[in-house]
């Protein structure tokens, strides 16, 4: 499962993401700026997907909230 945590601060917010794949997809792209729709984007690539969860622009930050209204159900045991 992935997670992402919204923490607001005075003059704004901190965004964190954790990436919670198996080592078997592969390692993450590293963040880096494209040109897309004529704007400037910044974001970690998927390596089998080629996509991304989240991007941050010079005004917005977008994130993929898949399952995000769902409540995580725990199925014991974890491997790990």
């Amino acid at each position: 499962m992935c997670t992402v945590t919204y923490l607001p601060v005075t003059n704004g917010y901190v965004f964190t993401t954790n990436r919670d794949e198996t080592v078997t997809r592969g390692q993450t792209v590293f963040p880096q700026y494209e040109k897309i729709g004529g704007q400037r984007v910044c974001f970690p690539a998927d390596p089998q997907a080629h996509g991304s969860w989240i991007a941050v622009g010079d005004k917005r930050l977008v994130c993929l909230l898949n399952g995000g209204f769902e409540k995580h159900r725990r199925e014991l045991p974890y491997r790990v």
